[in-house]
C-alpha cells in the first residue's frame, strides 16, 4: 500500500494502472498517483465550468435566487439538472434560455410575461 495525504492507496490499484496504461509503467508510482490525482482535479474543474448552481446563475443575470426557485416550479425557466438534491443548470441550456429571449425592441418580451402567466 501506498499512503499520500491521508490517502490509501492499494498496491493493487497501481498495479491495475501499470497493467492498463503502459505508458506510465516507467514512471516512479508516487508520479503516477500525481498525475491521476491532477487528471481528477481538472475533470472536476471541467465539470464545473459546464455547469452552474443556482446562486450563480442569480448573480450572472442579477435575479434573486428565489425568483429561479419560483421558475423551476413554474417549469418557464432554463432547464436544470437535480442530481442528489443539489440543482445544477447546463451552461449550453441557459445560453439557449438567453438567445431565446434576444429581442430588438421592448415590446418583444410579451412572451415572458406570458410565461410567467403575469398578463
Amino acid at each position: 500500500m501506498l499512503h499520500r495525504e491521508g490517502i490509501i492507496y492499494p498496491m493493487e490499484h497501481i498495479v491495475n494502472i501499470f497493467h492498463y496504461n503502459t505508458a506510465y509503467m516507467n514512471l516512479p508510482s508516487m508520479i503516477v498517483l500525481e498525475l491521476f490525482e491532477m487528471k481528477k482535479i481538472l475533470k472536476e474543474a471541467n465539470l464545473a465550468k459546464k455547469h452552474m448552481s443556482p446562486e450563480d446563475l442569480a448573480e450572472r443575470w442579477d435575479l434573486n435566487i428565489k425568483t429561479l426557485m419560483n421558475w423551476r416550479w413554474l417549469g418557464c425557466g432554463p432547464d436544470f439538472l437535480k442530481i442528489n438534491g443539489k440543482i445544477l443548470y447546463r451552461e449550453r441550456e441557459v445560453e439557449e434560455f438567453e438567445e431565446q429571449r434576444l429581442s430588438k425592441s421592448t415590446t418583444s418580451h410579451q412572451h415572458e410575461l406570458r410565461a410567467l402567466k403575469l398578463i
